[in-house]
């Protein structure tokens, strides 16, 4: 729809859940996350459709359910989070057209919600540490050099995003400590 909520397009229809929409920097196609049968199990998978409704297409197709597709800003590539054989949430990246599949985390922990930054180097991600606690964490678009960012300490640090200056910022921090180490530490990535 426009900005003003008018012209509304729905672009997805059927009775299986649509999550987690993100657009593709050209503001071309849409990335969202749906539910479907794969052998005898739910399962969500990524799917691209264009701007217009046309051309849907499954770019993932695995046993272990994706969530959060985070175009890369180029638009050639996805990072999202799918679970691993043990039941820990791992980051992926992945080319749009389904090949190329990496994961780029492999501890036991639960990392969520990726985001690139702006120059495409860096993906900024959460890590779920258990009892309603979460921190950020960031690492090379390659997968190298992961470095935690933010502290427990009573947080839940998540959805992480990078603005143009390329500080990561949490949006549901329970403390305002935090929002300051964060974008402290974030600036001395690099």
């Amino acid at each position: 729809m426009d900005a003003d909520g008018r012209n509304l397009i729905r672009l997805t229809d059927g009775p299986r859940q649509k999550l987690a929409p993100d657009w593709s920097p050209d503001g071309q196609q849409i990335a969202f996350v749906s539910w479907r049968a794969w052998a005898k199990l739910q399962s969500r998978d990524i799917y691209v459709v264009g701007a217009d409704g046309q051309w849907l297409k499954r770019v993932t197709h695995d046993v272990a359910s994706q969530y959060s597709p985070s175009f890369s800003p180029d638009g050639q590539q996805f990072a999202y989070y799918a679970s691993d054989n043990e039941g820990f949430g791992q980051i992926h990246v992945v080319d749009t057209n389904g090949i190329n599949h990496k994961r780029h985390t492999h501890n036991r922990e639960n990392h969520r919600d990726p985001a690139w930054s702006p120059d495409g180097q860096v993906i900024a991600y959460c890590v779920w540490e258990g009892n309603d606690l979460s921190t950020i964490h960031m690492m090379a678009a390659d997968g190298q050099y992961l470095k935690q960012l933010s502290d427990v300490h009573g947080a839940r640090d998540s959805q992480p995003d990078i603005n143009p200056l390329g500080l990561a910022v949490s949006l549901t921090s329970k403390t305002t400590a935090t929002w300051g180490r964060l974008k402290k530490r974030a600036s001395n990535l690099r």
